[in-house]
């Protein structure tokens, strides 16, 4: 069955959970449904501020290295004026030594009328005397505009640097907002993870006796794919004071909204994540796209392990697309490009599934099988 990559209401496991209570405690339906409308409605606001914080953060930073690369190049002219200013005022001082000196020795008007001895000759000293005159005024009037220029230039130098430096500001911000964002999402999934517990156990059960019995199930593309069986990890024991993280149930499997750190850098997460997932599809069609995964998944807060793993469990990691860049069984959709099909899906798995693997997730995703499903891509994401 091809998965629907519209939103679908989520999560439904929640919504079970709720009405058994409710049945159990005899409260009226209207109460026992508010609790999921409410989560579902928390969680829809918590992706919507991830993706909008994302979008603030690489705003101001794209704006910040646009001010920069205007700093630099008012900082260069700053150079450049500073460099020709002591030619520039040796000769303004030159121009106003002539001026002095011709003024000095120069008739007045009517000496030069008298002194010449025709009209030509009158008008030909009048040309002259002007020349020079304004050569003069010519090497001040540099000196002058050159002066205005640099101080212009400079004004306009911090005013820059004030401005990016506001932006920092603003990026830091919108990068700690976008963490905090994250940091929400993921604790809301990890107490879905923990609720699931006990069913993902019985989930990996039955793909486990699935794989023994045919090794295959059909996955989200209607295509035969082969049953990976995660391997088990424990829940970690108390720590020495017996809290912390450590008494955190881990879901079976390995599985683990936590496993996902959100450091305060962008890059540095991207980095991180980049050499994971190029390790992962090495020597397949998505080889190289690492960083599209990493971006688009710190973008959305994702899970950036989760849609490299779909992809294998769709289609072998882009080998065998049942669409045109399409590797990942989802909806009827086909891109010019892996850059562009990445980008979609996984803003698509944020906004209608999730963004991180959970039995909810699963049964969505692939409905018929979502045991064999759920089993297979928490193997591929293990592997990253």
């Amino acid at each position: 069955m091809t998965a629907n990559r519209t939103r679908v209401r989520r999560p439904s496991l929640l919504g079970r959970v709720a009405l058994v209570v409710a049945c159990a405690c005899a409260v009226p339906a209207a109460v026992a449904l508010a609790e999921p409308a409410r989560l579902e409605q928390d969680e829809a606001a918590a992706q919507q501020r991830i993706e909008d914080t994302a979008r603030a953060y690489d705003d101001a930073t794209r704006r910040v290295e646009e001010l920069q690369r205007q700093i630099d190049e008012s900082a260069a002219h700053i150079d450049a004026i500073n460099s020709r200013l002591p030619d520039v005022r040796k000769s303004a001082a030159e121009g106003l030594r002539g001026q002095y000196r011709l003024q000095e020795g120069s008739l007045d008007l009517m000496g030069m009328i008298l002194d010449a001895d025709s009209l030509g000759d009158f008008i030909e000293s009048m040309a002259y005397v002007s020349s020079i005159t304004s050569h003069n005024a010519a090497k001040v009037r540099e000196l002058v505009d050159l002066t205005h220029e640099m101080e212009a230039t400079r004004q306009e130098l911090e005013d820059q640097r004030a401005e990016a430096s506001q932006r920092q500001k603003d990026a830091r911000d919108a990068l700690d907002q976008a963490v905090t964002a994250r940091k929400e999402l993921q604790r809301q999934v990890e107490e879905q993870q923990a609720r699931e517990a006990a069913e993902a156990r019985a989930a990996i059960e039955k793909a486990s006796a699935a794989a023994a019995r045919q090794q295959t199930f059909t996955n989200a593309s209607g295509a035969a794919t082969t049953i990976e069986i995660p391997r088990d990890e424990p829940a970690p024991s108390p720590d020495a004071q017996g809290n912390g993280d450590a008494q955190k149930p881990k879901v079976p499997g390995g599985s683990d909204a936590a496993d996902v750190s959100w450091p305060a850098d962008k890059a540095a997460f991207v980095d991180q994540w980049t050499a994971r997932i190029d390790a992962f599809l090495a020597g397949s069609p998505l080889a190289g796209h690492g960083r599209t995964f990493a971006e688009a998944a710190w973008d959305n807060g994702v899970d950036p392990r989760i849609s490299p793993a779909i992809s294998n469990t769709e289609s072998t990691k882009g080998r065998y697309c049942f669409r045109p860049h399409n590797a990942w069984g989802w909806g009827s959709s086909s891109w010019p490009d892996w850059d562009t099909a990445i980008r979609a899906h996984v803003r698509g798995i944020a906004r209608g599934y999730g963004g991180y693997l959970t039995l909810d997730f699963a049964r969505k995703y692939c409905p018929p099988t979502y045991q064999s499903w759920y089993a297979t891509t928490l193997w591929s994401m293990q592997q990253i």
